[in-house]
């Protein structure tokens, strides 16, 4: 285990939209029904299996999927934040949340886990910093077990039929070249695992409907990821000028484009979620 300090490379976004999609559930419910809840593997698990999410912002997710597993399960929800913690009296007994960094778990933790689902954290992570955290997830996995890594795959990453697709791709692939994180997750990220002792690794791409000509759940899509892009608004006005986004207006009419498009049935099928799975070797 590495002692070197590790400063984050997160993509701050705002902290109101961030709270209204983790409560509402809105976001974890479409995580969990169409892009990669079919957690690939854990049919072949013990039924007293241990497993690690990587994330417990979405303490939703956390205590959603307690319920669609035997409670023999042990469950422990890593976040570097307490905010999204839930209330004790609502997390069941096999459900545990801790605070950790993925840079540097607890060294009890070693060959512990059968399971890790890890979602969403490229932008959050620079690429040297991947090198680490794939290290330690190697070291906490038992031989056999197994590793869930879904994350956009921002150059394949398509929201929108319309032309606003490749306006708002081009700021959000500025933004993440700025921090210097994985944009090509789905072609970097399988020979890195393999480096660090995992194997059987398979790429799967998901994608989640968005617009109006798709019923309830093209419009939920349009809630979900409408968030997401408000959310990164404070971010991205934080460079003036990146990707054409000159003020706080450019941007909003940005969005208010895109969702135009989508209301417009220029919406479909949001792709570019990428669902790596592999497996640590014996």
């Amino acid at each position: 285990m590495s002692n070197e300090k590790h400063e984050n490379a997160y993509i701050i976004v705002d902290q109101k939209e961030s709270d209204e999609r983790s409560s509402s559930g809105s976001s974890t419910d479409m995580y969990m029904t169409t892009v990669s809840f079919t957690i690939k593997h854990f049919l072949s698990l013990r039924m007293q299996s241990c497993w690690m999410l990587a994330q417990a912002q979405e303490r939703v997710w956390s205590l959603g999927l307690a319920k669609t597993v035997p409670s023999t399960v042990a469950i422990h929800a890593v976040d570097i934040s307490t905010t999204f913690f839930p209330d004790p009296k609502e997390v069941p007994p096999n459900v545990h949340f801790s605070h950790n960094t993925i840079f540097s778990l607890p060294a009890q933790w070693t060959c512990h886990f059968d399971f890790i689902s890890l979602k969403h954290l490229a932008a959050a992570i620079s690429v040297p910093q991947w090198r680490v955290a794939i290290s330690e997830f190697s070291r906490v996995i038992k031989p056999g077990g197994y590793i869930q890594w879904t994350e956009y795959d921002w150059d394949t990453w398509s929201f929108s039929k319309g032309p606003s697709n490749e306006s708002y791709k081009a700021v959000v692939l500025a933004l993440l070249k700025k921090h210097n994180v994985m944009v090509n997750i789905s072609s970097d990220a399988p020979p890195l695992l393999s480096e660090m002792g995992f194997e059987d690794i398979t790429v799967d791409f998901r994608s989640i409907p968005v617009g109006s000509s798709l019923g309830d759940e093209g419009m939920k899509g349009i809630h979900v990821i409408k968030s997401g892009f408000l959310a990164m608004k404070p971010a991205v006005l934080r460079y003036k000028g990146l990707g054409g986004m000159n003020s706080e207006e450019d941007y909003d009419s940005l969005v208010q484009a895109i969702e135009q498009e989508w209301m417009n049935g220029l919406g479909g099928e949001v792709t570019g979620f990428c669902v790596i799975c592999a497996r640590k070797a014996l």
